[in-house]
């Protein structure tokens, strides 16, 4: 199984802040986890996320609220 943190800015649930969601990856498939990171900025979101993961940029086609993921 793996892990991939997505950042989000201001998403509809949360438009005051950035958010980070975790979802786990296995076998082909992606499940949302009930895993959520809460800040006022990107930086507060970055600084709770697990040490030692690799950022990945967001892609054009990404939902704009997308910030950035991390596995």
């Amino acid at each position: 199984m793996l892990s991939v943190w997505t950042i989000y800015k201001y998403p509809e649930d949360y438009p005051d802040c950035y958010t980070a969601r975790r979802f786990s990856l296995s076998d082909g498939t992606v499940e949302a986890t009930s895993d959520l990171l809460i800040g006022k900025t990107l930086e507060d979101v970055r600084n709770q996320l697990p040490k030692n993961l690799k950022r990945l940029m967001r892609d054009i086609d990404d939902d704009p609220v997308i910030v950035e993921s991390w596995l």
